[in-house]
């Protein structure tokens, strides 16, 4: 009986190597797809981002030519800048599916993003009907708050992406829900809940 089992045990390690290697090479597989994903969501909400200031921009400078529009200049460079906006604001609804088809719609810090970003998507789809300096200016000032949770909802989420890159399935749940994952995200959630 021992010398079929001697017999048998170069196979049995190999089998158990090989599984080993196969598991390995699957997690390695996992990891880059990860890495790749989040590099390209971070590049996607940069895009997002840059993209709505420059709206921003365009239309303080549209609210300072308005007034002088009897200059051709002025004319003519208002003209211009509402002629770019049809390209920012394609290019931002572009950049805004791209990264809601990036999210995951179970995950709680994902939910907390999508609603966020739709709420600075209501305030920034106001800038153009709002005319009114005092109105524009409060909702200027509301629109960088908003950006300010945006942008710390994404430094947490890209934060725990990268966490659950490193960590196998085991520390990822410990992570998650006992250590510092745990508080980061519940930091997070009174900071936007606020």
């Amino acid at each position: 009986m021992i010398e079929n089992v001697v017999k048998w045990l170069p196979l049995i390690v190999a089998f158990i190597a090989g599984i080993f290697a196969l598991s390995q090479v699957k997690s390695n597989n996992i990891t880059n797809a990860r890495l790749k994903w989040l590099e390209q969501f971070k590049q996607i909400i940069t895009e997002f981002l840059a993209e709505s200031t420059m709206i921003q921009l365009k239309e303080g400078v549209t609210s300072i030519t308005g007034s002088d529009t009897d200059k051709q200049y002025f004319r003519e460079l208002n003209n211009k800048l509402i002629e770019s906006y049809y390209e920012h604001l394609r290019n931002i609804q572009a950049k805004l599916i791209l990264i809601k088809l990036n999210l995951n719609p179970k995950e709680e810090i994902h939910i907390i993003f999508m609603k966020t970003i739709d709420d600075y998507m209501e305030l920034f789809n106001k800038l153009p009907i709002t005319k009114e300096k005092n109105e524009r200016s409060e909702l200027l000032k509301n629109l960088n708050s908003e950006e300010r949770k945006l942008i710390s909802i994404i430094q947490c989420l890209i934060k725990l992406e990268w966490e659950k890159t490193k960590k196998n399935k085991v520390r990822w749940y410990l992570y998650i829900n006992f250590g510092k994952g745990k508080k980061l995200l519940n930091e997070n959630l009174q900071i936007n809940n606020s």
